[in-house]
């Protein structure tokens, strides 16, 4: 294995701690803001062991995420944004193409693009649970033993606050019965 790689895996695995903490957010924007952060070390771990696929891709959800955080904001707040990035996710998998394999990436992206745009913390985690799959798979292929363990993190974080925050919920909802 090359430096350059050994260097990949380490970002991988400290992408894999910031995961962690993602799914157990309340506010999207702080989910927002860890899942960056995340992405941008899988990013540079992609690029260092070669797989350009997840490497551009992911840059593409790093300006989504920049564009989600200020929502808020005229530029950024039609209900088309997470269609458009959506479109940019599909429409530069054509540069970055890796074999059929990439197509799991390209939904993972794609569908979580979407997913995070239009859909509250709740409905994401319940998202993570099918496009972390189809990333995993895309790991496998490329070798990508972080990526892997990075995207069953954010599974088990994302079942872990599902459950989490619906039983908060679930406990609200007594209260103000009562």
């Amino acid at each position: 294995m090359e430096l350059t790689e050994i260097i990949g895996h380490i970002l991988g695995f400290v992408a894999l701690i910031v995961i962690f903490f993602t799914y157990q957010m309340r506010e999207k924007r702080l989910i927002i803001v860890t899942q960056t952060v995340s992405i941008i070390l899988m990013c540079l771990q992609y690029l260092l062991i070669g797989a350009y696929s997840g490497f551009l891709l992911n840059v593409v959800c790093i300006v989504r995420n920049i564009a989600y955080y200020y929502k808020d904001k005229k530029l950024f707040s039609s209900p088309l944004v997470p269609a458009v990035f959506a479109a940019a996710i599909i429409g530069l998998s054509i540069f970055s193409w890796e074999g059929y394999y990439s197509v799991f990436m390209i939904l993972a992206l794609s569908i979580n693009t979407l997913c995070l745009g239009y859909f509250g913390p709740q409905k994401l985690r319940v998202s993570l649970l099918f496009t972390c799959t189809c990333a995993i798979i895309y790991d496998l292929f490329v070798g990508s033993v972080t990526g892997i363990a990075f995207e069953s993190i954010a599974i088990i974080s994302a079942i872990v606050g599902i459950i989490r925050f619906t039983k908060d919920s679930t406990s609200q909802s007594k209260k103000d019965k009562q």
